[in-house]
């Protein structure tokens, strides 16, 4: 696999012709293990934030492992539905330096703007329910309370959690939602 084809590919992508932070076009740096490609100012936000929160490479200077494009396979537009989502339409984004850094501490490091969860779309008196996602069930179609689902922690916070642990969670997802399917 040649991971910089695949990145400039992505790249090229509509939903990531514009940094996923302050939305200026043409982004060439990512964070790998928040899948999202961002411009060469707030990739030094991002790098300024730490590791434990976000990893940032450049598309053109540094190496990829295929491990880390395939954690890159979301895009920016996903990415802002899960990060941006309690932000109103009428948001605009902070161009000054401080803001902008302030932006991106709440966006990634604190999750202020992320759905706490999924009642927060759903009718209070709606039952909600999904697909089982344990393979002994999933194969035979039950359906399981998913309010019983947002009791655990799904999806890690990578400000709290190690590389090895997010990845592992990622990749633990992806299996569940993709049963016999491999990243590598």
């Amino acid at each position: 696999m040649d991971t910089g084809l695949e990145l400039f590919k992505m790249v090229r992508e509509t939903s990531n012709a514009f940094c996923a932070d302050c939305g200026d076009p043409g982004p060439l740096w990512a964070s790998w293990n928040l899948g999202v490609f961002l411009c060469v100012r707030c990739a030094a936000v991002h790098r300024k934030i730490g590791t434990h929160v976000s990893k940032v490479k450049s598309l053109q200077l540094d190496s990829w492992t295929p491990a880390q494009v395939h954690m890159s396979l979301s895009n920016n537009t996903q990415s802002r539905k899960i990060y941006e989502a309690t932000l109103p339409d009428s948001f605009i984004r902070p161009q000054s330096d401080a803001g902008l850094e302030a932006f991106i501490r709440a966006k990634y490091e604190q999750r202020k703007f992320v759905r706490k969860s999924v009642e927060d779309k759903q009718p209070p008196d709606l039952p909600i329910t999904c697909p089982s996602v344990n393979n002994e069930t999933h194969h035979n179609g039950d359906l399981i309370d998913l309010n019983s689902l947002l009791n655990e922690p799904t999806h890690p916070n990578p400000a709290t959690t190690s590389t090895s642990e997010f990845s592992s969670s990622i990749m633990a997802l992806y299996k569940q939602s993709v049963p016999g399917e491999s990243l590598f």
